[in-house]
């Protein structure tokens, strides 16, 4: 390829002023050995820290922390919406939340969103968590914790009727005694015996993608509890634990005979009225 000849020039001026420059540079190398000398450590100090900060860098990517896919979790759960009993007398009981005309059957719910707290109230079913493990991992409980708060014997009991129907079926039965709180809590296997629910010795599985129901199921003397559990669930070898119940709001139940008679708040009469 042809230049024009001031683009020529230049291009030789460039050439030879390069050529100028390492000669120089060489004359001055050569002038002073010590320099070089320098210079070298320099460089050999240089190459030095930069292989260092490359085994970092190479070290920090490796264990990326934020490159590392996050933990994943099971859903856990306390479901309510059962009939519940009150340790008051009925005349006691203070006037539930209205609720839909179309919920005439089915309003524990609502009432559960703070009203049967506010009463003390007990479920009568046992506590039943839903566990369900996360799709792309299997979930497991290898532990539980009960606590006591308080027990004691009501002067009356009030059976406050609002759903009708069953709700789901538990899976799993985790027996717990609140007169021995520190005893391991136990499973029922396959066989119908009860199993201490501890590593090794059983846990409750779930697999990925799947729900277990677990009825946590008390038992005691014919006393009312204040009590809570925890429960320990493993996924990816990481234990997560659940609390359900504290001492400012604790699970309630009843262990002793159930009252003959239900009621259900009558909104026309503005009173409590006998189901049977």
């Amino acid at each position: 390829m042809k230049f024009p000849w001031s683009i020529r020039e230049r291009l030789l001026e460039a050439e030879r002023r390069s050529n100028l420059m390492l000669h120089e540079e060489s004359l001055a190398i050569a002038k002073d050995g010590t320099n070089l000398q320098r210079s070298g450590n320099r460089l050999q100090k240089i190459a030095i820290v930069i292989a260092v900060l490359g085994i970092l860098t190479m070290t920090v990517i490796a264990w990326a922390p934020w490159s590392k896919p996050a933990p994943v979790y099971a859903a856990v759960r306390i479901l309510q919406g059962t009939n519940a009993i009150i340790p008051s007398p009925i005349i006691s009981v203070s006037v539930p939340p209205r609720y839909p005309s179309q919920q005439s059957d089915d309003h524990c719910g609502r009432w559960w969103n703070g009203w049967f707290q506010s009463e003390d109230a007990s479920a009568l079913k046992v506590p039943t968590v839903e566990i369900s493990a996360p799709v792309g991992a299997a979930a497991a409980v290898v532990s539980a914790t009960v606590r006591v708060f308080h027990s004691s014997v009501p002067h009356a009991l009030s059976t406050i009727s609002c759903v009708s129907g069953a709700g789901p079926s538990p899976g799993t039965l985790l027996n717990v005694d609140l007169d021995r709180p520190n005893a391991l809590p136990t499973i029922v296997s396959d066989d119908g015996s009860n199993v201490a629910l501890s590593v090794p010795n059983a846990v409750i599985s779930i697999p990925a993608g799947q729900t277990e129901y677990v009825a946590i199921t008390p038992t005691g003397s014919k006393r009312w509890y204040e009590w809570s559990v925890s429960l320990d669930v493993v996924v990816n070898q990481q234990t997560t634990s659940y609390a359900f119940g504290n001492l400012k709001s604790p699970l309630m139940s009843w262990l002793g005979p159930m009252p003959a008679i239900s009621y259900d708040f009558d909104f026309a009469s503005h009173s409590w009225r006998q189901l049977h």
